[in-house]
């Protein structure tokens, strides 16, 4: 009895000063983890101040519009086309989580990319020069009789007021 004693004194010993059986490695993940929800929170919070900040401003815009009247507000100043625009972007940048200097554009894509995506849909890609406005203009011929196809095609038809008359009984005598 005693031995199972000492052996439970031994692990509780043990538990006293261990670090509870965390990975060194999982905890560091979970520190990242938690390093970037702190960061991402960040970020949005930022976004909705600068969203504010922007909002305000062209509301002050409108404001000082409708005090100045009639007419084109002009190009320059503060209550510019310009700066009326440049808020404008800014603004719907900032609505789809894009902070002010950051690329909008997908990256680019490398040849391998280009060329898998070309096997993929390869009637959107034909191969030297570009047919698809004659195979787009022999579709529509086929489509609508009416229309010409290149390199001939069917007739076009004449409208009834251009056919020749038939003489009439007065013309006869």
């Amino acid at each position: 009895m005693s031995s199972g004693a000492s052996s439970s004194r031994s692990a509780e010993a043990e538990d006293e000063f261990s670090d509870g059986g965390i990975d060194d490695e999982a905890a560091l993940t979970l520190v990242e983890a938690a390093e970037k929800v702190q960061a991402a929170a960040e970020r949005e919070k930022k976004i909705g101040g600068l969203i504010a900040d922007h909002e305000a401003e062209l509301k002050e815009i409108a404001r000082l519009r409708k005090l100045k009247g009639s007419g084109h507000p002009g190009n320059s100043g503060r209550v510019g086309t310009t700066n009326h625009k440049r808020l404008s972007h800014e603004l719907s940048r900032l609505k789809r989580g894009l902070l002010p200097g950051e690329a909008d554009g997908a990256p680019v894509r490398s040849q391998e990319q280009l060329r898998a995506a070309a096997q993929l849909h390869p009637a959107d890609h034909p191969a030297a020069g570009n047919n698809t406005r004659h195979d787009h203009a022999q579709l529509r011929a086929e489509l609508y009789g009416d229309l010409h196809a290149r390199g001939g095609g069917a007739p076009t038809p004449s409208p009834s007021c251009w056919r020749s008359r038939q003489p009439s009984s007065a013309s006869q005598r």
